[in-house]
């Protein structure tokens, strides 16, 4: 699938390793650098489909053609930005960019965070480091990590609870 043709959906993106992620899947993350990123290709994007219009497949009926030259005629009208904020696959990551900074969902995700730093102090206070240090890792965004890459930040961070002097003698 072209770029192209990603622009005139709104279901999927196919970064550049060929990972194809549903956009309903999608870390809010990477919904953030993906629009800044088709924003600054825009220009090259719409000029490229220009080109696959004016060089491509071109319909024969009377009315289609008709139909067809207006189209491409207010595209070439068009800024790159206007067009590409035109495509659905832009309007669906605005869709849910603005959804997932709307008021309600911001005070839901900080609710959500209060409750976990709250957990994690209790867990702390009462000697349960371990379960402590498992919800700060999933409030981080840490939990997919690696056995291995958790055992590292937390020896370095301070957060060692004899396990690693235990296993090094």
């Amino acid at each position: 699938m072209s770029l192209i043709d990603l622009l005139f959906q709104d279901k999927i993106w196919i970064d550049g390793t060929g990972l194809t992620v549903l956009l309903k899947d999608m870390r809010p993350s990477h919904r953030r650098n993906l629009i800044p990123f088709l924003e600054r290709h825009a220009p090259r994007i719409k000029t490229a489909y220009e080109w696959s219009l004016a060089f491509g497949p071109q319909p024969e009926a009377d009315m289609a053609s008709l139909a067809f030259e207006q189209e491409c005629a207010r595209l070439w009208e068009l800024d790159p930005l206007d067009w590409m904020n035109e495509t659905p696959l832009m309007i669906e990551l605005r869709r849910r960019e603005d959804k997932f900074n709307s008021p309600r969902a911001l005070k839901k995700r900080q609710r959500q965070r209060d409750e976990q730093a709250a957990a994690a102090r209790a867990l702390s206070a009462i000697g349960r480091d371990r379960e402590a240090r498992t919800i700060i890792n999933q409030q981080n965004g840490w939990e997919r990590d690696s056995a291995a890459e958790r055992h590292a930040r937390e020896r370095h961070s301070g957060w060692d609870d004899g396990f690693t002097e235990a296993n090094e003698k």
